[in-house]
């Protein structure tokens, strides 16, 4: 399937729907994205008056840079979970938040030595074995992430992005039925997660499995109408079936909500030309180079 498997490799791990959902709560607890900011977290102002009245409050630090992190400020919040660190060397929380901003700034050896001494600190924290496993997934070590996932798994297995990042390791090594099977526990425990759906799709496609495919585009497309990049892996599975119109929609809308996809066009692009529109073929083929 050759249309298909270009856009697999386009995709890679933390492209493949969701960018990378960092954690930070220990020990398997329900947890959320990015630093677990709620609407109880403390803002900057709190913190920095709290760090005044007592200047060795650890908590008062890591607060505050889940806070920086929050805004995009990853230099600040490293040097708040440093603090943090400088006060209270067994902060395990503090390790796992600094791991998570070297990550925003891709600077991925030191977040995975951060995660490292997390869980030399705390065995249990799985959080810390996602956090880790996701990022030997950005530097495409596939194995460690799948290891480190599977650990995740065992310390918290009702969490559905720990199997959602494994299968996309397994997408990533073309292990296509075992990513398929993490998707599918993803969406049992999260059935309104459109990215296992979309990513399921991509595997199903890849076996040529093709039916399956556009019918978990199609959910893809339900839960979330605004995905252009599910328009786009439709329309490919469309064109791999023959049905270039329907393709040439799907396209269509895709370029709709992406109009600066220079793929996309290329690809509705080629798509004219197999049903010999000339006109319409290079009018796309040159704005896809344009973009």
């Amino acid at each position: 399937m050759k249309r298909l498997m270009i856009c697999l490799l386009l995709l890679g791990i933390a492209g493949c729907g969701k960018s990378e959902q960092a954690k930070d709560q220990p020990n398997g607890e329900t947890t959320q994205n990015q630093q677990q900011q709620s609407e109880e977290q403390p803002s900057i102002a709190d913190c920095t008056e709290a760090i005044r009245t007592n200047p060795d409050d650890a908590e008062a630090y890591v607060n505050r840079g889940i806070a920086y992190d929050e805004m995009g400020e990853h230099d600040k919040a490293i040097a708040d979970y440093s603090e943090a660190i400088r006060i209270k060397p067994d902060y395990a929380k503090a390790y796992n938040n600094r791991g998570i901003a070297y990550d925003e700034k891709k600077e991925h050896d030191k977040a995975i030595g951060d995660y490292n001494k997390t869980l030399e600190l705390d065995p249990n924290y799985g959080d810390a074995y996602f956090n880790r496993g996701s990022t030997y997934g950005e530097k495409g070590e596939y194995d460690k992430a799948i290891a480190d996932l599977t650990k995740a798994i065992e310390i918290n297995p009702k969490d559905a992005d720990f199997y959602y990042f494994r299968g996309d390791a397994y997408l990533e090594k073309g292990e296509f039925d075992k990513a398929i099977a993490d998707y599918t526990k993803a969406i049992e425990i999260d059935p309104k997660d459109a990215d296992s759906y979309n990513n399921r799709g991509i595997a199903y496609g890849e076996k040529g499995e093709y039916d399956k495919a556009i019918a978990d585009f199609a959910k893809t497309i339900e839960l979330d109408p605004t995905d252009g990049d599910a328009y786009f892996y439709r329309g490919i599975v469309y064109d791999e079936k023959g049905e270039h119109d329907k393709a040439i929609a799907d396209y269509t809308e895709a370029i709709r909500i992406n109009p600066d996809d220079a793929e996309v066009y290329f690809y509705r692009g080629s798509t004219y030309g197999e049903k010999g529109d000339k006109a319409k073929a290079e009018a796309d083929l040159a704005k896809a180079k344009e973009l």
